[in-house]
């Protein structure tokens, strides 16, 4: 496995504290390991601030951490977080999204062997609190 091109995941977060730890706990199990993380929160009026700041002072050379001072919306937001990825690709997640632990092992995989490719993605689950939908 090609590990020498880095990731960098950006992730906008407005309120979603609920969810937020599997999300971002979902990039930590990823076997491909060459990554950053980057979340901006975006006004949130719960704990995701602060949950997000929890993973950084963990791992401060892996995730970044930033804040609007107002709601500025996602696309704001993710321009804030690409301001400051490093990596060679780009991931998107939400703050109430899962990935499949190979993820990007295989985005990176089929990045690398196809550069006429620019966009990836990987099988995607849609689940709400009733469980798998789609």
């Amino acid at each position: 496995m090609d590990t020498s091109k880095k990731v960098s995941i950006i992730m906008g977060i407005y309120n979603c504290a609920s969810t937020l730890n599997e999300a971002i706990d979902s990039i930590i199990d990823q076997t491909y390991p060459n990554w950053e993380f980057i979340i901006c929160d975006d006004g949130s009026k719960d704990n995701s601030y602060n949950i997000a700041k929890s993973y950084e002072a963990v791992d401060s050379k892996r995730f970044k951490v930033i804040k609007n001072k107002t709601n500025k919306g996602l696309n704001a937001t993710l321009n804030k977080c690409l301001e400051i990825a490093d990596g060679e690709y780009i991931a998107r997640m939400d703050g109430d999204d899962l990935c499949d632990p190979t993820r990007l092992q295989k985005e990176v995989q089929i990045l690398n062997n196809h550069p006429e490719y620019a966009i990836v993605s990987t099988y995607m689950t849609t689940f709400d609190e009733g469980g798998d939908w789609g």
